[in-house]
């Protein structure tokens, strides 16, 4: 019977926090490198905790299919993980995922299954009505990321306890790229234990309307959703601001950074980062810790290729608001 290892073993946490001085000199911004996992990104916690929970419920795994709607980087890491369990995985995916993921996501052996458009929903959504409609009509397991308990846990568990044990319990504001929200409102959950007031600021595409707004298109990169997940309707009372980037400024900032700093990140990350920097500006007394899921090579074709102004970034400036959920919480 195939088993897992510990998470150490498998390179799974225990990530870098650093401070991001040249990209904001004027504040006191640490990004949360989490490039350093297991498949390149922080959906390696989400996959490792959510195959230990398959085999604690149902027991071996071997020969079983699970199938999951991605933006590659939870697919790589539950196919990388799943090698060891004798676990096939099937990853949905859209057009607009990056060819550098898709590349990675088969040579973790993931099969790729990709979903276009229908009736009016955004890739996203298509994708979840593709792999819930194959969950039910075969026998493909469906871990089902956009409610699964256990990927909130997954960041409540490791992701929450280590930023605050690097920053000595002294972090004032979190800053957090949503798409299921799991991670957000794991490390939203452990900060609120811990007893400091620490601001929790979720970031999400123009065009993604979690916290509300006006649909539109935008990129896969991990982040967006067409209304606020299952988990989010359930935990996010733990966030306490929004802000929307829009893509072409995640793109920009994914450049300023690396020109900057000596490490890249991802297009969440980026965005994270932009917002926390406008933070720290504001607050230049307070800790400002900005999440980086991935880094910036899974994303090298999309930054390289698009075209946007260089200094489009400069004085960019974000609403921040408290979310007003338009769905309600804790419904679902």
């Amino acid at each position: 019977m195939g088993s897992l290892r510990r998470t150490e073993e498998y390179g799974i946490g225990m990530t870098g926090l650093v401070p991001a001085r040249s990209f904001c000199p004027e504040g006191r911004l640490f990004i949360k490198r989490e490039d350093g996992n297991l498949g390149g990104s922080i959906k390696a916690r989400t996959a490792y905790f959510i195959l230990k929970d398959l085999c604690r419920r149902m027991g071996d795994l071997a020969g079983l299919t699970l199938i999951e709607s991605t933006s590659g980087n939870l697919g790589i890491a539950l196919a990388r993980l799943g090698a060891d369990l004798g676990v096939r995985v099937l990853c949905a995916v859209d057009p607009t995922v990056a060819t550098e993921k898709l590349a990675m996501l088969a040579e973790a052996g993931g099969e790729i299954r990709m979903v276009h458009q229908a009736g009016g929903r955004d890739f996203r959504a298509a994708r979840i009505a593709y792999v819930k409609k194959q969950a039910e009509e075969t026998n493909c397991i469906w871990p089902n990321q956009y409610s699964n308990e256990v990927g909130m846990l997954a960041h409540e568990a490791t992701t929450g306890p280590e930023i605050w044990a690097e920053t000595n319990g002294l972090v004032d504001i979190v800053v957090v790229s949503v798409g299921t929200g799991g991670t957000i409102c794991g490390i939203g959950s452990f900060l609120r234990s811990c007893g400091r007031d620490v601001l929790v600021v979720g970031v999400e595409p123009v065009g993604s309307i979690i916290f509300g707004g006006e649909p539109g298109p935008y990129l896969s990169s991990g982040a967006g959703l067409d209304g606020p997940s299952p988990l989010l309707q359930r935990h996010g009372s733990v966030i306490d601001l929004y802000a929307k980037v829009a893509d072409d400024l995640a793109i920009a900032a994914c450049r300023e950074f690396a020109a900057k700093e000596p490490f890249g990140i991802g297009i969440t990350g980026a965005a994270s980062a932009l917002v926390g920097r406008q933070l720290a500006r504001l607050h230049p007394d307070k800790l400002v810790v900005a999440i980086a899921a991935d880094g910036a090579e899974n994303y090298r074709t999309i930054i390289d290729s698009l075209h946007v102004q260089p200094n489009i970034v400069r004085n960019a400036e974000f609403r921040l608001l408290p979310p007003a959920w338009e769905h309600g919480l804790g419904g679902v």
